[in-house]
C-alpha cells in the first residue's frame, strides 16, 4: 500500500480579467488519499500579492464546501465537508485571483508552489497562458536553489513539467513581460479513475474460499503424486505376491498402510538398506547407515568399542566377509585394505570418502531397480528444512507484493482478482511447506532403529557437523535384531 500522495497537479496562470495588475490561478489537483481518511483538500496561499479574491472550488467526486481562514500572513483554504471523510482518488479544482502581482510593471515573479508541501507529487505541470515572457527562469528545489526546470513554448503558452516533485521542493518562475494576450483554454485532462471501494467482508470471504479451494486442490495433487502403484486383484495378498504382469492400480499411503499385516515376510532380494529407501522414499544418510550396520549384523564386519591404546570404535573384517559380492567387497576393501582393521576416534577423511562411494553406489542400484515412476534424489533432513525455510520466505514476500498490488490497483475487479490469486498462491505455499516438513504422502511406519552405536561413534567420523548428545540408551547386540531393525517396514 503506497502512502498518501498527489498523483498530478496542473497549475494554469493567466492575466486576471478584473485586475490589470493581477493573476488568475487555476489549480487542478489529483490526490490519492489511499486508505487514509481525509475530510478534503487543504491549501495555504501566501498573501504577498494581496489577499486572494474571487475564490471558487469544486470536485466531481468529493464534497466541495469551501472554507476560508486567515492564518498569519497566509490564507488557509479548505475544500470538503468536516463531517464526511474521503479515501482513495479525488480531483479538486481551485481558482483564485492574486490582485497585486506587479504584472503591469512588466515583471513576472511567482512562487507556483512553496516548499512547505509534505507529500510527493508524481507529475506537476505549469502552464502560463496569455502572458509572453522573455529572460525566463524556472527553478525547482529549496529556497536558495536556482534552475532545475525548463519553460517550453507550446500551443497552450509557456509550459513546464516536473516529474516527480518531491516533498519540500518549491517551484518559482520569473521573467520579463513583453505582451499580454488572450489566454487559451487549458484542458487538464480527465480525472484519474476513482478507486472502487473494497468491501472488507467480501474480500475476506473470497480470500478464505480461494485459500481453502487452493489448499484442497494442492493437497489432492500431493496425495496423487505420492500414491503407490500395486499389482494383483486389489487385495493385500494380491499386492504382496503380484509379479507385476497383471492389472495394477494406484493407492494412497493410507490405503497401503491398511493392507500391511504381520503375516508376510519381507520380499526376498531386498536388503535392509533398500528397505530404508522404500520407507523414506528418498536416498538419505539412513540408507548408507543401514548398509554399514547390516554388514555388522550379517557378520561381514565387526564393530567393537575399544579403550586401548585410544578409546574409539574398531571396524574389522568378520567371519562372513567372503560372502560379499565383488562390488560391495571392493567398497569394503577401500575401508579395510587387505583385510586390515581400523579404529575410528574422530573425523576420518578416508572413512568419509568410502561413505560417499557407498552413497553413490546405492544411488546407482536404486536407479536400476525402477521402483519409482519418477526418479528420487538423495536428500537429507537439513535440505528439507532449508527448502521449507526458503519457501516460507518466498511466501511472505509474495504475500507482501500481492497485498501491495491489491491495495494499489485502481479497479475493483483488479482488487478482487488479485485477492483470489493471493488466496490460491498462499494456500498452495502453505500446503507445499507442510508437505515438505511433515511428508504428507509418506506416513511414518512402525520401525525399530538400533542406532546408538552408529550415532555416537560412526557419524562423527565421516562428518564434521555437530551431532547431538550420545543416545544414552541400551542397545541390543544380537545380530538378527540389527538386521530386522534397520530398514524394516510395515509395508
Amino acid at each position: 500500500m503506497h502512502p498518501e500522495r498527489f498523483d498530478a497537479k496542473t497549475v494554469v496562470v493567466t492575466p486576471a480579467a478584473t485586475h490589470s495588475d493581477g493573476l488568475r490561478i487555476t489549480e487542478y489537483v489529483d490526490i490519492d488519499f489511499g486508505t487514509t481518511q481525509r475530510r478534503g483538500y487543504e491549501r495555504y496561499i501566501p498573501m504577498d500579492f494581496g489577499e486572494p479574491i474571487d475564490i471558487t472550488a469544486s470536485s466531481p467526486s468529493a464534497p466541495d464546501d469551501l472554507g476560508l481562514e486567515r492564518v498569519g500572513d497566509e490564507l488557509r483554504i479548505r475544500i470538503g465537508d468536516p463531517d464526511i471523510v474521503n479515501t482513495g482518488r479525488h480531483r479538486y479544482e481551485l481558482a483564485y485571483t492574486l490582485p497585486e502581482t506587479g504584472l503591469a510593471s512588466g515583471v513576472f515573479a511567482l512562487d507556483i508552489i512553496g516548499t512547505q508541501e509534505t507529500l510527493r507529487t508524481e507529475r506537476f505541470t505549469v502552464v502560463i497562458s496569455g502572458i509572453d515572457l522573455t529572460d525566463t527562469e524556472c527553478s525547482v528545489g529549496g529556497l536558495s536553489e536556482v534552475g532545475g526546470c525548463d519553460l517550453q513554448r507550446t500551443p497552450r503558452g509557456l509550459e513546464a513539467e516536473i516529474a516527480p516533485l518531491e516533498p519540500g521542493q518549491g517551484i518559482t518562475i520569473q521573467g520579463r513581460v513583453t505582451a499580454i494576450t488572450s489566454p487559451v483554454a487549458v484542458d487538464p485532462g480527465p480525472p484519474l479513475p476513482e478507486r472502487v471501494p473494497e468491501d472488507t467482508v467480501v474480500v475476506t470471504a473470497l480470500m478464505l474460499l480461494s485459500g481453502l479451494g487452493g489448499g484442497w486442490a494442492m493437497r489432492r495433487r500431493s496425495i496423487r503424486q505420492g500414491s503407490n502403484l500395486i499389482g494383483g486383484d486389489g487385495s493385500a495378498a494380491g499386492a504382496a505376491f503380484s509379479d507385476g504382469s497383471g492389472p495394477s492400480r494406484k493407492v494412497t499411503d493410507r490405503e497401503l498402510a491398511a493392507m500391511a499385516t504381520i503375516e508376510f515376510v519381507p520380499p526376498a532380494g531386498i536388503s535392509p538398506w533398500e528397505g530404508t529407501v522404500i520407507v523414506e522414499e528418498a536416498l538419505t544418510e539412513k540408507a548408507t547407515e543401514a548398509w554399514f550396520t547390516t554388514l555388522h549384523g550379517l557378520g561381514v564386519i565387526n564393530l567393537t568399542e575399544v579403550t586401548e591404546p585410544t578409546k574409539g570404535l574398531q571396524i574389522a573384517p568378520g567371519p562372513q566377509v567372503t560372502t560379499l559380492d565383488p562390488t560391495q567387497a571392493a567398497l569394503l576393501d577401500s575401508l579395510l585394505p587387505g583385510g586390515s582393521s581400523r579404529v575410528l576416534t574422530g573425523y576420518d577423511a578416508e572413512f568419509a570418502t568410502v561413505w560417499k562411494q557407498v552413497a553413490t553406489w546405492q544411488t546407482e542400484q536404486i536407479t536400476a531397480r525402477h521402483w519409482w515412476q519418477r526418479p528420487i534424489g538423495r536428500s537429507s533432513a537439513r535440505s528439507i528444512q532449508v527448502g521449507a525455510g526458503v519457501l516460507a520466505v518466498v511466501a511472505v514476500l509474495a504475500t507482501m507484493i500481492v497485498g501491495i498490488s491489491i491495495r494499489a490497483s485502481g479497479a475493483g475487479i483488479g482488487a478482487i482478482t488479485g485477492t483470489v490469486w493471493f488466496g490460491v498462491l498462499w494456500s498452495a505455499a502453505i500446503v507445499t511447506g507442510v508437505a515438505l516438513v511433515q511428508d504428507l504422502h509418506s506416513p511414518q511406519p512402525h520401525r525399530i532403529r538400533i542406532r546408538c552405536v552408529f550415532e555416537d561413534r560412526i557419524l562423527p567420523t565421516f562428518s564434521r557437523r555437530q551431532r547431538g548428545p550420545p543416545c544414552g540408551r541400551s542397545v541390543e547386540t544380537g545380530r538378527d535384531s540389527r538386521v530386522h531393525g534397520l530398514g524394516g517396514s510395515s509395508r
